[in-house]
C-alpha cells in the first residue's frame, strides 16, 4: 500500500474501499468477513483500519438476484463514503497530482538507467579500445619483423650467389650450358689479354 500512498498521497485512504472476492468460500466455512479480517495479517488489518474499516465481500457464485443485491450494497457503501467526505470523491485533480509524481519518478528512473548504461558503454568502449590498441601494436611489431627479415635475407642474395658460384661453378648455379660457360671464359680471356701490359712493350716505348 505504501506504493500507492507514495504516488497518490495519504488522502487515498479517505476514498479507499477494500473489496474481497470469493466470499462464498467463507460462507461455506460459516465464517464472516470480519472474522476473516481479524485473522488476517497485521498489514491487512492496518490497511482496513486506515481506510475507516470499509471492506466489502463479493460472493462469486451468487445468482442474479443476490448479485444485484451485492451491487446495490457496494454502491450504497460508496455513496455513504462520498457523503462522509462532504460530497467529495477522488477527482481528476488528485489523479493529475498523482500522475505528475508518477512521471517524475518515471523520468528519474529513466535517467538512472541511462546513466548506468552510459557508464557501461564507456567501460566497454575503453576495453575494446585497449584491446584494439594492443592488437594494433602487435600488428605493427609483426610487420616490422617481417620487413627486417626481408631486408636481412635479400641483402645476402648476391653474396650467396657469388659464394655458390665459387663453390659449385657458374654452370651449376646459373643453370647454363657448358658451351655458354666456355664462351664467357673466352670473352674474359680476350678482354684480359687486350688490356694486359707486357714489360717488354713498356721498355720499347
Amino acid at each position: 500500500m505504501e506504493h500507492f500512498v507514495r504516488y497518490f498521497g495519504n488522502d487515498i485512504y479517505k476514498y479507499l474501499i477494500v473489496v474481497f472476492t470469493r466470499k462464498d468460500q467463507l460462507d461455506k466455512k460459516k465464517k464472516s468477513l470480519q472474522t476473516f479480517i481479524d485473522e488476517s495479517s497485521a498489514d491487512m488489518q492496518t490497511l482496513i483500519k486506515e481506510c475507516g474499516g470499509r471492506a466489502f465481500g463479493i460472493d462469486n457464485l451468487a445468482k442474479s438476484s443476490k448479485r444485484k443485491k451485492q451491487a446495490e450494497d457496494l454502491m450504497s457503501l460508496i455513496s455513504d463514503n462520498v457523503l462522509k467526505n462532504f460530497g467529495k470523491y477522488y477527482t481528476d485533480d488528485l489523479y493529475q497530482k498523482a500522475e505528475e509524481e508518477i512521471q517524475k519518478e518515471e523520468e528519474k528512473r529513466k535517467q538512472e538507467i541511462a546513466e548506468k548504461l552510459r557508464k557501461k558503454e564507456e567501460a566497454r568502449e575503453k576495453e575494446i579500445m585497449e584491446k584494439f590498441k594492443n592488437k594494433e601494436e602487435e600488428l605493427k611489431k609483426m610487420r616490422k619483423e617481417i620487413k627486417d627479415e626481408y631486408v636481412e635475407q635479400t641483402s645476402q642474395i648476391r653474396l650467396n650467389i657469388i659464394t655458390d658460384i665459387a663453390k659449385f661453378g657458374l654452370e651449376r648455379v646459373l643453370n647454363i650450358g657448358a658451351g655458354t660457360v666456355k664462351y664467357f671464359e673466352g670473352v674474359y680471356q680476350a678482354v684480359k689479354e687486350k688490356f694486359r701490359f707486357k714489360p717488354e712493350q713498356e721498355e720499347e716505348k
